[in-house]
């Protein structure tokens, strides 16, 4: 029996990775499960893979869910979409380097990005899938809220528009602001 192994990384986490053995016989939505369990994603939330080539260019999706719409006037059917519990690993997998890019919760946007680095015999005693080596928590990356109009409670730390340090319409240095670089300037420099 043949197992896959994968590694996960993140998008914006260098310090981050998960490795993933799985059967060719399991399905993506096997391997969703196992990423979701292996990296402490909750349940719920939209998610594909997309097939990607040797660049990380985007082939061919496989959702959770096919949520296409047909219209009835379109003259061509549209193209039925992959679903996750129905596409087997070994059915699209053709690459022994292949790359997937997993995309979990479609408001934020989370990506992973998991490459097939080996194919090797497994054992029956063991129980696939599992992740089997684990480092770094996944930290979802921080989104800054900017304050809706009008919004009084909120406490950030906006310039104001007759605040010096911002203002546009100025070209000049101050002698105040002029000193504070000097000190960052070696006068004898060439430049």
């Amino acid at each position: 029996m043949l197992i896959y192994k994968f590694r996960i990384t993140a998008e914006d986490n260098d310090a981050f990775f998960r490795e993933i053995e799985i059967r060719p016989s399991h399905t993506f939505e096997d391997l969703h499960e196992t990423i979701l369990n292996g990296i402490s994603l909750e349940e719920g939330e939209m998610a594909s893979f997309y097939l990607c080539d040797y660049r990380w260019h985007k082939l061919e999706e496989i959702a959770l869910f096919d949520l296409t719409e047909t219209d009835e006037e379109e003259e061509k059917p549209l193209p039925k979409l992959r679903v996750m519990a129905e596409t087997k690993l070994g059915a699209c997998i053709d690459d022994p380097n292949q790359h997937i890019m997993y995309v979990y919760d479609f408001l934020k946007m989370y990506t992973f990005y998991i490459e097939l680095y080996e194919i090797m015999e497994g054992d029956d005693a063991i129980k696939y899938p599992r992740c089997t080596k684990s480092s770094g928590d996944f930290q979802k990356p921080v989104h800054k809220i900017l304050p809706k109009e009008g919004d009084d409670d909120w406490e950030g730390d906006i310039a104001e528009d007759d605040d010096p340090i911002f203002d546009e319409s100025s070209d000049h240095v101050s002698d105040d602001d002029q000193d504070m670089f000097s000190t960052y300037v070696d006068e004898n420099s060439p430049i």
